[in-house]
């Protein structure tokens, strides 16, 4: 699982909210604003709805 993480968090992986919701059973997921290559694949997935983004941080849900 921490190499499929390591892939996610790298942006090495299209529509991640699937890979999310159904290897790590996740409905949301919080990352900080160094990881721009996962905040890219996440802005393109359109199950991805970023709820939450301070100076740090940013929280998108997964919609079904």
């Amino acid at each position: 699982m921490y190499a499929e993480w390591v892939d996610l968090t790298r942006g090495r992986v299209q529509l991640p909210s699937q890979a999310i919701q159904d290897r790590f059973g996740a409905r949301y997921v919080i990352s900080d604003l160094l990881h721009q290559d996962f905040i890219r694949q996440a802005a393109a997935d359109p199950a991805m709805q970023e709820v939450y983004r301070d100076i740090g941080s940013v929280v998108y849900r997964i919609n079904p």
